[in-house]
């Protein structure tokens, strides 16, 4: 019995076998960066629950990274700078957010 293969099976074999070898590659995505400016300090509550309970339920699938003491943005332009794509988080009082949403 002979077997003969065509140009189209080869290529099509190659093109399946390279397809196969990086679909895993594929799946492994980056982490979100999740970057937070906040005035307050680092001893806050907020700020001790923000570390200390979300950074550990989002550490899967993100990078959570905290600046506290307006050291990444000034207080009152972190919502610009959220605005901008600079920043992902803040912790903006309800006098900040009401200039935004009446």
């Amino acid at each position: 019995m002979e077997t003969t293969l065509s140009r189209r099976s080869v290529v099509a074999a190659a093109a399946a076998a390279s397809l196969t070898a990086f679909a895993g590659s594929s799946f492994a995505q980056e982490k979100v960066k999740l970057r937070l400016s906040s005035p307050s300090s680092a001893t806050d509550q907020r700020a001790v629950a923000l570390t200390s309970v979300f950074a550990p339920a989002v550490a899967d699938f993100a990078t959570f990274e905290p600046h506290w003491n307006a050291a990444l943005f000034k207080q009152g332009t972190e919502l610009e700078a959220i605005s901008r794509g600079n920043l992902e988080m803040s912790i903006a009082s309800a006098q900040e957010l009401a200039e935004f949403f009446p």
